[in-house]
């Protein structure tokens, strides 16, 4: 078979593989398809004194709070609860001494102690609290006093949910009038001032926040090539996850230069869950189902040839992004919500929805479609400029994944986009940060207090989920839910259900355990990517195996989260049932039968706590009455697992080598050692392992495979070449102007 013979055949030829099936080609941006079935390297360099701070600010404040996210308070806040390290009196008789704060009542608070309009202020420490009560909060870092007659005792800082002016210093108020506005934090949640979230003094105790480097560079490798960026911004980004021993990264191609259609990143480690899966997950369920979304996908991080470990990667909808999906060039029509309390109304949202183009003063047309939404009395009132149809999507999203950190709960964590007059012109929203989805953390829904005493969270309707209020939700869905309905089957039938996504955990799970194995393999006595070294929480391998699956992960863990499966499976049966579809019988058969790894399952957390101790090194609040073990079908005769595995070929990136290169591990993704370098660290299936620049490399050599391109009248190539076509035999490679087989 001569080359020339196939040259329409090599005009469509591509290195990569097939994509997978479980999403359309052309519902991503090319990267992404790309990414199915390679994780690439991501290679950043940059000057040795900016590394060297980049590694320093990722440890700043160790497991503090940090202000990127939940810094809003003025943004729509109240204007009473100021104030920084001072005493207060605000009409009271005596202020307040180092802190204190006395907001009309007979006696100041020391050192902390907060009095709102109660008789006695609180006592020592940093914060006792007295809201509306008789007796502040006694001793501790935050008392906590709501509505009550005596204040509490201790904790991290105090609550108000329903009164009149909020606090700082940790203060919350959550319904009341007045937001709090500097300080050490003060929340207000839908009270008259608006406001939202404001952890605004949590900054991480020094520490600079959102640190990027700006004058980096970037080899990518990738599909067989190597992609060079002579200019890209990274730096730390998240907010929350900077507690973690894993980190989050923000990355941005400067320029006219994009990769494969893409020019801003969020790289996560995901660190809140064990199975990196969730992320991914939810973006490909978007996708799958082909509505307005980001796109994720894996990578392997170095920077500046260290090994930084393994990340989700996404996309992110900023000006960038609407350019290369929509052609939407310097778009001013993308406002991102990150601040909690933004609720679709003029009051909540109108300035604390940044908009992504810094150069925006006008933000009239913003205002306009809240303003039509805060008049709207249903669908019809807003259908000409808003996208109510991806709204109900995303909203039948959060329901069915468990979301409490998106728009029914928080009340964040998404980005509003007018689209394009060619694709509809409409007001769309776009949600991001998925990793506390599917039943992670879900104590949190009642961030406000109990919502119900059953606590078996996959078993709540939506009115349960959807329990703060929202008058967007009230006329789209509540007052009339069958539209709403209608989109909730579309998604059950054709993603949403456990035939469907059970096979989609599979596949991504065999094609991502090499990486997560790595990242779980201590080198030199820590694990690769934990970089924050004030934390040490981290997630073990027999965690992300089980959590994957049905497994619960408890309070004794880094965090808790309802096993993936167990979660999907539980909350479709809700749905099927609640709603009357005619769902499949084999899973909505409650004797449906699965495997719970009891060695390291743990009861789910039904008491929410703000320690946020799930980075750094402490615990989560333990229950009144933890369940100690998780509900699991009788064994059925003869049964032996319900977990499915699959061969899977994982293409290797494009790795340097100066000494061995057909080890075993370069099918992975890993160099070869070294000839010289025979020590063997570690040794598993694949193979003897050993460590060179701090990053695994394979001894064991390859297996010399036979050549199956011989009985087809064909030689095999010598070398592990680009592939060049694939077919029913094999991958086809090119040496001297004819086809080979590639044994590689």
């Amino acid at each position: 078979m001569k080359l020339t013979t196939l040259v329409t055949a090599l005009l469509y030829a591509t290195i990569s593989t097939a994509h997978t099936d479980f999403i359309k080609d052309g519902n991503r941006a090319e990267l992404f398809e790309i990414m199915d079935d390679e994780v690439p390297n991501f290679r950043i360099s940059m000057p040795a004194a900016e590394f060297a701070e980049l590694k320093n600010q990722i440890s700043a404040g160790g497991g503090g709070f940090f202000k990127r996210q939940w810094n809003g308070g003025n943004m729509g806040g109240g204007n009473m609860g100021g104030g920084n390290m001072g005493g207060f009196n605000m009409g009271g008789n005596t202020g307040g001494n180092m802190g204190g704060f006395n907001m009309g009542g007979n006696t100041g608070g020391n050192m902390g102690g907060f009095n709102m309009g109660g008789n006695t202020g609180g006592n020592t420490g940093m914060g006792g609290f007295n809201m509306g009560g008789n007796t502040g909060g006694n001793t501790g870092m935050g008392g906590f006093n709501m509505g009550g007659n005596t204040g509490g005792n201790t904790g991290m800082g105090g609550f108000n949910m329903g009164g009149n002016t909020g606090g700082n210093m940790g203060g919350f108020n959550m319904g009341g009038n007045t937001g709090g506005n500097t300080g050490m934090g003060g929340f207000n949640m839908g009270g008259n001032g608006g406001g939202g979230f404001d952890f605004g003094g949590f900054a991480g105790f020094g520490q600079k926040e959102n640190y990027k480097v700006k004058n980096a560079t970037m080899v990518v490798e990738i599909n067989g090539q190597k992609k060079t960026f002579d200019r890209v911004n990274f730096g730390i980004g998240g907010s929350s996850s900077r507690t973690y021993a894993r980190q989050a990264f923000n990355l941005k191609i400067k320029g006219k230069e994009n990769l494969f259609g893409r020019k801003q990143f969020r790289i996560r480690s995901d660190a809140r869950e064990a199975t990196y899966l969730r992320s991914k997950l939810a973006c490909d369920i978007h996708n799958r189902l082909g509505i307005p979304s980001i796109s994720a996908n894996y990578m392997s991080l170095y920077v500046n040839d260290e090994y930084w470990g393994f990340y989700v990667i996404m996309d992110s909808p900023k000006p960038s992004w609407a350019e290369l999906q929509y052609g939407d060039k310097d778009t001013t029509h993308i406002y991102k919500c990150k601040n909690g309390g933004n609720v679709l109304s003029v009051s909540s949202s109108a300035t604390s929805c940044m908009n992504e183009n810094e150069d925006v003063t006008d933000i009239s047309d913003w205002r306009d479609v809240l303003s039509r939404i805060d008049s709207a009395k249903s669908a019809k009132d807003i259908e000409d400029i808003f996208d109510v149809d991806q709204f109900l999507y995303e909203m039948a999203y959060e329901y069915l994944s468990g979301s409490w950190d998106h728009f029914l709960n928080s009340a964040h964590n998404f980005a509003m986009y007018k689209m394009p007059e060619q694709y509809g012109g409409k007001w769309t929203m776009i949600e991001y940060d998925f990793d506390a989805d599917f039943g992670q953390d879900v104590s949190a829904i009642e961030f406000m207090g109990s919502v119900k005493d059953d606590k078996d969270y996959p078993s709540w309707s939506f009115t349960d989920w959807a329990n703060k209020q929202r008058h967007i939700v009230d006329i789209l869905i509540l007052n009339d839910d069958t539209r709403f309905k209608k989109i909730v089957w579309d998604m059950i039938e054709k993603v949403f259900n456990p035939e469907t996504l059970f096979d989609r955990i599979d596949e991504l799970k065999d094609f991502i355990r090499p990486y997560v194995k790595k990242d779980k393999t201590p080198v030199n006595g820590r694990k690769p990517g934990m970089l924050n070294t004030k934390a040490t929480n981290d997630y073990t391998m027999e965690q992300w195996e089980a959590n994957s699956e049905f497994t619960n992960l408890g309070i004794s863990a880094s965090s808790s989260g309802y096993g993936l499966k167990y979660w999907i499976l539980n909350r479709y049966r809700k749905a099927c049932n609640l709603y009357k579809f005619n769902c499949d019988p084999v899973y909505m058969d409650l004797n449906y039968y699965y495997d719970v790894d009891r060695s390291v399952e743990g009861p789910i957390n039904t008491s929410f706590s703000m320690g946020f101790a799930f980075g750094g090194g402490g615990q989560q609040q333990q229950q009144s009455k933890p369940k100690t073990t998780q509900s699991q079908p009788p064994k059925p005769a003869g049964y032996t697992s319900t977990k499915k595995t699959r061969t899977t070929t994982i293409k290797s990136t494009v790795t340097q080598s100066s000494g061995n290169t057909d080890c075993a591990a370069k099918a992975y993704g890993y160099a070869c050692c070294s000839p010289n370098n025979t020590s063997v660290i570690y040794q598993d299936e694949i193979g003897d392992w050993g460590v060179e620049n701090g990053d695994w490399c394979g001894i064991t050599k390859a297996a010399k495979p036979s050549c199956w391109a011989e009985k087809l009248g064909f030689s095999c190539c010598s070398t592990c070449s680009e592939v060049i076509y694939v077919d029913g035999d094999g991958n086809w490679g090119i040496e001297n102007n004819n086809w080979c087989g590639l044994t590689c």
